[in-house]
């Protein structure tokens, strides 16, 4: 073979590897989606990750997760917190405006009285 078939030859291996690596990737993803949507609590499916990735991986993974799950928790509260204010907020306008209808109103009579 002469060199330009031989770097084709050891491109199509790499791209075979390649994508080996992203089945194999594909494949854990879904354990990771098994084991971190709550519906998998087998340690065996825990160890495994660990052993394909290593720990450190694992754990970045997982404080991912984490971090993913209590960003959603806070702006879930912040939302409630956000129609709590405005609810009130809608209230006091309504507050404010039959104050304003009111004294109004009393204006309206004592201009009347001081005639």
């Amino acid at each position: 073979m002469c060199g330009e078939q031989e770097q084709r030859v050891e491109h199509v291996k790499n791209l075979l590897i390649n994508h080996e690596n992203v089945l194999i990737t594909l494949e854990n993803l879904l354990i990771y989606d098994i084991l971190f949507s709550g519906r998998c609590n087998n340690m065996e499916v825990v160890l495994q990750i660990v052993k394909d990735l290593g720990f450190p991986v694992a754990c970045c993974l997982y404080l991912g997760y984490y971090l993913k799950k209590l960003l959603e928790a806070y702006r879930a509260d912040i939302r409630d917190i956000t129609d709590k204010y405005d609810r009130s907020i809608e209230k006091f306008s309504r507050s404010i405006d039959k104050n304003t209808s009111v004294l109004t109103a009393l204006e309206s009579k004592i201009d009347g009285k001081e005639e």
